[in-house]
């Protein structure tokens, strides 16, 4: 039987792998594209490059935060007893 960790990298390596998910991520922008409005794109990147360092760095340490917790609570069911001690 797999660990949860296991079941989650098999599952992510699925996701990602997969030869069809590039094109049905792409196709949305692309089949939308003829309908946007270049107005939108008027103050583009408004706060600069810094802002885009910004924005990349919270949406990595969030992953990271997330991939800890969960990594966390796989080791703390596999020790069993520990989830009682700690109130999980």
């Amino acid at each position: 039987m797999r660990t949860g960790q296991q079941f989650a990298s098999l599952a992510q390596t699925l996701m990602l792998g997969c030869l069809p998910l590039p094109p049905s991520l792409c196709f949305p922008g692309v089949a939308g594209f003829p309908y946007s409005d270049t107005a939108n794109y008027e103050p583009f990147l408004p706060y600069g490059v810094r802002g885009v360092f910004a924005g990349a760095a919270v949406v990595f340490f969030s992953f990271i935060g997330f991939d800890t917790v969960s990594a966390l609570l796989g080791a703390l069911r596999a020790a069993g007893g520990a989830q009682r001690r700690l109130g999980c």
